[in-house]
């Protein structure tokens, strides 16, 4: 006696074979989704590390102010520095090269260039 098996071994097969696909999908979908959440924090933390870097960035600009930087020479805690006299800098000058554009040397301070 053989026994015909074809209908319902087909609808098992097509029933496995749509949990195997539904598994697949649903596992696809949770690695996007878990994608788009670090995505997520990870924008965030770059939002928080510019606005960082900008305060950051205000805050460097402030203090290299010439304005401010005379504040704080003035305080007790900084009134060991002095700046040099003239007498106390030392200009080097390169030996003369035909190629490079001659140039005079001159001294920054707080009066203004002084050229030699």
């Amino acid at each position: 006696m053989k026994k015909h098996l074809g209908p319902g071994l087909f609808a098992l097969f097509s029933c496995l074979l749509l949990v195997g696909f539904s598994y697949f999908y649903i596992s696809l979908q949770n690695r996007i989704l878990t994608g788009r959440i670090r995505a997520e924090a990870l924008e965030k933390e770059i939002k928080e590390l510019a606005i960082l870097e900008s305060k950051f960035a205000y805050e460097l600009s402030h203090f290299e102010n010439p304005a401010y930087l005379m504040q704080m020479w003035v305080r007790s805690e900084y009134m060991h520095l002095v700046q040099p006299v003239l007498s106390q800098i030392l200009v080097f000058s390169l030996p003369d090269n035909p190629s490079l554009p001659k140039a005079k040397p001159a001294i920054q301070t707080l009066l203004g260039n002084i050229t030699r």
